[in-house]
């Protein structure tokens, strides 16, 4: 497929592999409307890592299985577009769509114990996705999925792919499920929703060291999905913050970390034990308040009820986009006028 050509807010030319435009997905239950994703876009170029972050509930897991078309009842994509190498996947039908899944995009779910079928051998899962995609004999499938294994650092794999998920550590499991995403002879996007939260710390910075090698080898794009900044610090090239189904904050990775404008986002960054920028504090900063309840957000930003610099135009006023610099983009309405340091 043509890759799509486009031009980001500063003028210069992209290669753009999936750019959505103001997605929204609702999901419609007995109490009321739920708008997990609300008038959300963001672009991801080839060969870049974009990080997708914020707080458990804010709809960044939603948005991933929204560009798959994995949305079920009672939710429902209202309105948007997700255009991916120039085309729209939300205009594909069911069938042209399952050749997309697995095949030129791929997803690591959050907890692989969960993924993986545990009545299945991990070689057969990993062949299965082969034999869907591509015509091939089960033998030369049964030797690529080997040599996958191999690429992802799993040692033996030529026993470990007789193994059951249930005989392999976590660390192991999500080695298994980036393979199952590598297994395709071409993959666009790999979308990987929260691939370390289960693992220790050790086996977090492999994981991560391992997923950067691959993309590099592969020159496939990633949409990171995380809610961990020391992460999004270590990975990606780009970042969306998002909150209560908003995007509430996009830039650079340089930008985010040294110029935050969004007081989320600024919060965000306290939470890192080893950011530079707030080292030397008694204690990390906690974001004060919870997360509001989507099912009665009211017109405003709907971080007003946490921010210690809320106005009253912040209750009764979404912030207009506002455009900062190079690559950013913030939706506040005293954005760059407010002290942070």
């Amino acid at each position: 497929m043509s890759e799509a050509i486009d031009v980001n807010v500063a003028g210069r030319k992209t290669n753009t592999v999936l750019q959505m435009e103001n997605l929204r997905t609702f999901f419609y239950t007995q109490k009321g409307v739920v708008k997990a994703v609300n008038d959300v876009s963001l672009r991801i170029e080839k060969g870049k890592t974009l990080a997708l972050v914020g707080e458990s509930g804010c709809g960044k897991s939603v948005t991933s299985l929204s560009i798959m078309r994995l949305i079920s009842k009672p939710g429902r994509i209202e309105s948007g577009r997700i255009l991916f190498e120039g085309e729209d996947l939300l205009a594909y039908s069911d069938r042209r769509m399952r050749s997309i899944r697995g095949n030129r995009i791929s997803m690591i779910f959050q907890e692989p114990m969960t993924s993986l079928n545990p009545v299945f051998r991990v070689g057969e899962q990993i062949v299965e996705v082969f034999l869907t995609h591509e015509k091939i004999k089960k033998s030369e499938a049964y030797e690529r999925a080997v040599e996958l294994l191999k690429m992802v650092g799993i040692p033996a794999p030529e026993k470990r792919i007789t193994s059951y998920p249930h005989e392999l550590s976590g660390g192991m499991r999500q080695r298994v499920m980036i393979a199952m995403a590598l297994a395709s002879p071409d993959p666009g996007l790999m979308i990987a929703d929260e691939p370390t939260t289960a693992l220790d710390v050790t086996i977090q910075a492999q994981i991560l060291q391992l997923m950067n090698e691959l993309q590099q080898r592969v020159k496939m794009s990633l949409l990171l999905i995380t809610h961990d900044m020391g992460v999004v610090a270590e990975t990606a090239d780009h970042v969306v913050v998002m909150y209560a189904g908003k995007k509430v904050e996009e830039a650079d990775i340089n930008d985010i970390f040294e110029h935050p404008q969004h007081p989320y986002t600024v919060g965000l960054l306290n939470s890192i034990p080893a950011n530079e920028k707030y080292r030397g504090r008694d204690r990390l900063e906690a974001i004060p308040g919870v997360v509001p309840n989507l099912l009665k957000l009211h017109n405003g930003c709907p971080f007003e009820n946490r921010c210690v610099y809320a106005r009253d135009i912040c209750r009764r006023e979404f912030p207009e986009r506002r455009v900062i610099g190079e690559n950013h983009e913030v939706y506040c309405h005293f954005a760059d006028q407010l002290d942070f340091s």
